[in-house]
């Protein structure tokens, strides 16, 4: 295992070595969502080699990304970074037209729920499926037609924000209508006339520390094959306090906030046999998930549910107490937490009367 580590986990100075840039440009380039992160702490910033291989091969166009498939109203998927990114817009700027709505993301999952996201080229065992690629700024012009940016974002005063700012200026929009891009964790700024409208959102229990990617301590957001599934992850060993639960409680929240059904396998060979799995972050064996809950969107959360008891759970609060999750100590810390979190916690959980079997679609 040690030297499993010591070939697969890189520190943020054996990446800018590879890189060949200054640790402050890769702690930049985490910001801006181009490196993913395995683990980030105060003083500690972990990345797994493969990440780093993958950047460095599309950094010097080596990636081909080309064949995947876009949805019809998208102008175009822009995978550039922060760098480039606006440059590639403003060519764009013929063929698109005018600007009339701009959403901005933070989060990844947030933008994926909303549908800007692709799969990706290739399997990734990072992911419960297909990999995805999320663009977490969108332009909008009157016509529905959309332009997919991944390099840029909101919510912090990074490089992300800032190249949403410099292409949202080439349209045009005033700089006190972004004044919302760097504090703010989803942004929507409409056109209506001859002024602009910003709206924006702040989400409450937020974890800084994860750099805005997808790969949040404790959840992975991938793809199955059919939906977009929100998985419990490994990671969440590292983080041990009532604000990574509350912080986790809300993902689930906001992902899952109808449940209509509940999968539970006894057996964690018999999840493996119907397809939940993924491989672990650390090991190369099979990791199950014994316990699916599905909402009425056809999304699904994934917990592990090591610690699964024999007694039935009643409530989705019940359900996560069974999955290991301390529930109760962190909504009783933050008061807050109650009135935000307190109906969807007490929700009845509608069990399946069988378990369903069905593989997964994998290439």
């Amino acid at each position: 295992m040690r030297e499993w580590v010591k070939a697969s986990v890189l520190t943020s100075g054996e990446v800018a070595q590879i890189l060949q840039v200054s640790r402050q440009r890769v702690l930049a380039l985490v910001h801006e969502g181009s490196l993913p992160v395995l683990r980030a702490a105060p003083g500690t910033t972990l990345f797994f080699r493969t990440d780093v291989e993958r950047y460095l091969l599309k950094r010097n166009g080596l990636l081909d990304t080309s064949h995947v498939e876009l949805p019809a109203h998208v102008i175009a998927f822009l995978r550039d970074g922060p760098s480039t990114a606006p440059k590639r817009v403003q060519e764009l700027q013929p063929r698109f037209g005018d600007l009339h709505t701009a959403l901005a993301y933070f989060d990844y999952m947030d933008a994926a729920m909303a549908g800007f996201y692709v799969l990706a080229e290739e399997d990734s065992w990072k992911d419960p499926g297909y990999g995805i690629e999320v663009a977490r700024l969108v332009l909008r012009n009157a016509a529905g037609e959309e332009i997919w940016v991944q390099g840029a974002n909101c919510g912090y005063g990074g490089g992300g924000p800032r190249t949403t700012e410099r292409i949202l200026s080439s349209f045009g929009v005033p700089q006190d209508v972004m004044e919302p891009l760097f504090t703010d964790d989803a942004v929507v700024i409409v056109r209506d006339g001859s002024s602009w409208q910003a709206n924006s959102r702040h989400r409450t229990f937020r974890q800084d520390d994860a750099a805005g990617h997808w790969r949040h301590p404790g959840t992975i957001l991938g793809f199955d094959g059919r939906n977009l599934v929100l998985a419990e992850s490994r990671l969440n060993e590292w983080v041990d306090a009532p604000e990574a639960t509350l912080f986790m409680v809300e993902r689930y929240a906001e992902f899952i906030p109808s449940p209509v059904e509940v999968v539970v396998f006894n057996d964690p060979k018999q999840a493996i046999e119907s397809g939940y799995w993924a491989v672990p972050t650390f090991g190369s064996s099979q990791m199950p998930f014994r316990v699916i809950l599905r909402d009425s969107s056809g999304r699904e959360l994934w917990l592990i549910g090591d610690d699964l008891n024999e007694s039935p759970a009643s409530t989705v609060k019940d359900l996560l107490s069974s999955c290991g999750l301390d529930v109760d100590e962190a909504v009783e810390s933050t008061p807050e937490a109650a009135s935000r979190f307190g109906a969807w916690l007490r929700r009845p959980v509608p069990r399946a009367t069988s378990v369903q079997r069905f593989a997964l679609k994998r290439r």
